[in-house]
């Protein structure tokens, strides 16, 4: 959820998109609304801060052009404010990582689909980033070679998780698919950005992963 946030903020301001379009702007701060119901259940003070900086992050964005007819007044403005969402995204994904980490021990194929969603959760970060223009923040996006070692991992883990666990390899054809669908775009953009397609079948995969990670663990015992 904090990825699908970051990135539908990227998106509602992306200018090599569909920019200032209700749809992200209403999804992304839905997407802040439950995490931040989910940190105060959590009673997780860390947690809590973390996600208190991504709002006030996406807050400070009300500096960037709040439409096309605002870009050349405050085109600079796109360096100053966007790296602080990353940044505080990197945060609050760091102690996400660090409460699942601590959390009981999980099933095998449960903690896979975590890393697996965590992995593409990173890919569609980056080409959203990279597909930014004036972004200013060109330290968090992936280069070539890790971009390649990410994909490699990608494709290994869902043919491990199919392989290993019968009863969800059927589960994982489709968020393969749509993985696959916009995998040439994240490897080879040469300039050709559609930030809103990606992210399109990207969030599909996630939420795919994501909900079947969810089924494994109501389904466990105890």
């Amino acid at each position: 959820m904090a990825t699908m946030a970051t990135a539908n903020v990227l998106l509602y301001y992306n200018l090599n998109g569909m920019p200032y379009e209700t749809e992200n702007l209403e999804a992304f701060t839905q997407n802040l609304k439950r995490l931040r119901e989910l940190s105060e259940q959590a009673d997780d003070a860390s947690l809590s801060e973390q996600v208190r900086r991504l709002d006030d992050a996406v807050a400070h964005l009300k500096n960037l052009p709040q439409s096309v007819a605002d870009l050349r007044s405050v085109w600079p403005a796109y360096a100053r404010w966007l790296p602080g969402l990353i940044e505080a995204h990197v945060h609050l994904e760091k102690s996400l990582s660090e409460r699942y980490g601590a959390a009981p021990e999980v099933a095998q194929a449960q903690s896979g689909l975590h890393v697996l969603s965590h992995d593409i959760g990173r890919m569609l970060l980056s080409y959203q980033m990279a597909s930014f223009p004036n972004f200013g923040g060109d330290i968090w996006i992936l280069d070539e070679q890790a971009l390649t070692a990410l994909d490699t991992d990608i494709e290994r883990r869902f043919a491990e998780l199919a392989e290993r666990d019968g009863g969800i390899a059927e589960a994982l054809k489709a968020p393969l698919r749509d993985y696959r669908f916009v995998r040439r775009r994240l490897l080879e953009p040469a300039g050709n950005w559609a930030p809103n397609a990606v992210a399109l079948y990207l969030a599909k995969t996630l939420r795919t992963l994501d909900g079947e990670g969810r089924r494994l663990g109501s389904s466990s015992p105890g």
